[in-house]
Order: C-alpha cells, then sequence, then structure tokens
C-alpha cells in the first residue's frame, strides 16, 4: 500500500501491528479512482472473541469488488497461511470474488522457485522494498474493477468543441494534437460515451 499510493502505514514484522483498516485512494491508469482497503491480517485458530472484535474490519473484504491476496513469499510456512486466508475468506462469504495473489518478498526468493500453489485468478511477484512487479497488480487491478475504461483516438471536428469540452472534463486526456481538420486526441473512456464518440473513432 506505500508503494501503490505513497502511503506512510506502519509496516511491521510483528502480529497485529495495525488493528484497524487502513483505506487509500489508487489512481488507475484509465483515471478511475480505486479505494485500497488493508485489513488485519488472518492468522490460523484466531480466537473467537477475537474473531468477533475484527468482524466490521473482515467484513470489508465480503464488500470488496476484488480482492488482493499478499503472501509472504520467503515464509516457511506460506502454504499454510494461504490455506487460513482461503478458508476464511470462504466462511466469510467471499467465495466467487476475483482475487489477485501477490507473491511478496520476491527478492529474497532464490531463482526458479516454484510457485506456492494458491487458488487466485491472477498472481504476481513483487518487492514492496522496490517496487517489482507492482506495475503488474496494478493493470490487473484496471482489468478487473468496475467500470472499466477504453482507449480511443478520436478526430473531433472543431464544430464539435462541445463535445471535446465535455470529454476533457471527465475523461482521461493522453494525447491531444490540433490537425486543419480537426483535434486528433488519444483518451479512455467510461462505456457510456461510445455512442456519442463512435462518429469520430479513428
Amino acid at each position: 500500500m506505500n508503494q501503490l499510493t505513497d502511503a506512510e502505514c506502519l509496516a511491521e514484522n510483528m502480529l497485529f501491528a495495525t488493528l484497524d483498516p487502513t483505506v487509500r485512494a489508487l489512481d488507475l491508469p484509465d483515471g478511475r479512482n480505486a479505494i485500497l482497503i488493508d485489513t488485519v491480517g488472518f492468522i490460523r485458530k484466531l480466537p473467537h472473541h477475537l474473531i468477533d472484535a475484527f468482524k466490521s474490519t473482515l467484513e470489508e473484504a465480503v464488500l470488496a469488488d476484488v480482492l488482493v491476496h499478499v503472501i509472504d513469499a520467503s515464509a516457511p510456512d506460506a502454504e499454510r497461511q494461504i490455506e487460513v486466508v482461503e478458508r476464511l475468506l470462504e466462511d466469510l462469504g467471499c467465495g466467487g470474488k476475483p482475487v489477485i495473489a501477490v507473491y511478496n518478498k520476491a527478492d529474497l526468493l532464490p531463482e526458479g522457485a516454484p510457485r506456492i500453489p494458491c487458488h487466485a485468478s491472477l498472481y504476481t511477484y513483487t518487492s514492496a522494498k522496490d517496487g517489482t512487479g507492482l506495475d503488474a497488480l496494478i493493470e490487473y487491478l484496471h482489468e478487473l474493477l468496475p467500470g472499466k475504461k477504453k482507449q480511443y483516438t478520436l478526430l473531433i471536428p472543431y464544430s464539435e468543441g462541445a463535445l471535446l469540452g465535455a470529454l476533457h472534463e471527465t475523461e482521461e486526456i493522453l494525447t491531444e494534437e490540433f490537425l486543419p481538420e480537426g483535434t486528433r486526441v488519444t483518451l479512455y473512456a467510461a462505456p457510456s460515451w461510445k455512442e456519442k464518440i463512435a462518429p469520430y473513432i479513428i
């Protein structure tokens, strides 16, 4: 979360270093804003009174569009930890949600180490220490989160300046070039724009 959002969240190798969900905004490549919520960690044989205390934080997982399962790939018992998380997510009613497995601390793995099995839809190896692999994670979020925008190149006549102005207000403009026949723009646009911009797609 710190690497993705320039947050300054506590990151310690200790049990219950954070007890409350941490919430940060993440800007996706197409201009959408996503909300990242870091829940408390899941542990095996969590006492029932603690489960009740953490229930509100764990429920964030139930409401999420995508789950990012961060795995300490260097941990000797990583496979058991994965099993614990997957079982608890199933118990919470999160079965069927898209899951991205993030094998973190990849910089500590020996070259050619086999991937630890899990039931995630997608996976990537990362190092939160140096940012390796986070581009793949952002791309997965871009694909999986609702409201995905599509990239278009348009040639908009100067007579349609109002349309161009409206696109500037709400969409992510990547490039803009003024040509004799109109304005050539490359942008990310939401599905709701498709019909309006269809005549100008090149």
